[in-house]
């Protein structure tokens, strides 16, 4: 997968002998279940489908149930060691251009 998101993962050392980026669909198990087979870490960053027409409650069930059965998956897998869970763009909001703001888990 080639997503400039992740160019940062990329430069790490031995990143291109040791690292795997997927794209995976949180909806659909099967994706994810083949992308870590044989891992032994998984990073994951779920975002929240803003042009979603449902309302904000379904939105975040699904994100939910999305979030547990990839853990629950990585659980499974008996060879996971490691989850990082990186936070949504959706939990810190949009800060308007121009506006100083510094978010972070003390915010």
């Amino acid at each position: 997968m080639q997503s400039e998101g992740a160019n940062f993962l990329r430069k790490l050392p031995n990143a291109s002998q040791k690292l795997k980026i997927f794209r995976t669909n949180s909806e659909n198990l099967e994706s994810f279940l083949r992308a870590i087979e044989g891992c032994n870490g998984v990073i994951i960053r779920h975002s929240v489908d803003f042009e979603d027409e449902n309302d904000d409650n379904t939105k975040i069930q699904r994100a939910i149930t999305a979030i547990l059965g990839v853990l629950k998956a990585c659980f499974d897998s008996k060879t996971i060691k490691r989850v990082i869970y990186t936070s949504s763009d959706g939990a810190i909001g949009y800060v308007t251009e121009g506006q100083d703001v510094i978010v972070d888990e003390n915010s």
